[in-house]
């Protein structure tokens, strides 16, 4: 199996195969939306993943997302406290498993999109066999990447992201209460280091945060 695994992922070094990031319009409108609304300040948020192997493409389909609890200002985003777990419980109260839970994405507000040196910090140290990313910001930019991390380290292999966008009115004014309940202003004092985790009991950064 580990060498099925290396020899996969080493596809993308001689650019055999080819990897896409697959979400459907209604969870791409909702980040997008989630951006755009909430652009003075930074945003984050996790997902479940679904990964399918077809040929040369490997394809991670985003299933579904979710916004914790955070605290954000305009260059930071962090969860607030208990809010993974929150989320994890969640999960596991209707049954399913949070094997599946290896996407964040990050909104810049209205900055460029790019990884910086915090992301990359949490993505080496999430504690996931993979993990897969995504930095959008208010004008609708977006970049994603793959990071393997078990069982041989592969950073930074890029995503083509295929999405029709399309933010309906009813999901705008769900994101907009979304954000007034689970968004709080940080001061800098207040500013902290959090753990996430991909699922129960795996090592995390403690950090998901980005001062650009």
């Amino acid at each position: 199996m580990a060498v099925m695994m290396i020899n996969e992922y080493y596809c993308a070094v001689d650019r055999k195969q080819r990897y896409r990031l697959i979400v459907n319009p209604r969870l791409w409108g909702r980040i997008m939306t989630l951006a755009e609304l909430s652009s003075l300040n930074e945003i984050l948020g996790i997902g479940m993943i679904t990964k399918r192997c077809v040929g040369y493409n490997t394809d991670f389909i985003l299933d579904e997302i979710f916004v914790p609890r955070q605290e954000v200002a305009a260059n930071y985003c962090s969860f607030a406290d208990g809010a993974q777990d929150e989320i994890i419980n969640e999960i596991l109260k209707r049954g399913d498993s949070t094997e599946k839970l290896c996407f964040w994405w990050r909104s810049h507000g209205k900055g460029s999109v790019f990884f910086s040196a915090t992301d990359e910090k949490a993505i080496d140290n999430c504690g996931l066999p993979y993990v897969v990313n995504l930095v959008v910001n208010a004008y609708q930019d977006s970049i994603a990447r793959l990071d393997v991390l078990d069982p041989v380290r592969v950073r930074n292999i890029p995503l083509k992201i295929f999405v029709d966008v399309n933010a309906e009115g009813a999901e705008r004014a769900k994101c907009l209460s979304e954000i007034g309940e689970k968004c709080k202003k940080a001061s800098l004092g207040q500013r902290k280091s959090i753990r996430w985790r991909g699922k129960m009991g795996a090592i995390a950064p403690r950090a998901i945060s980005g001062e650009a």
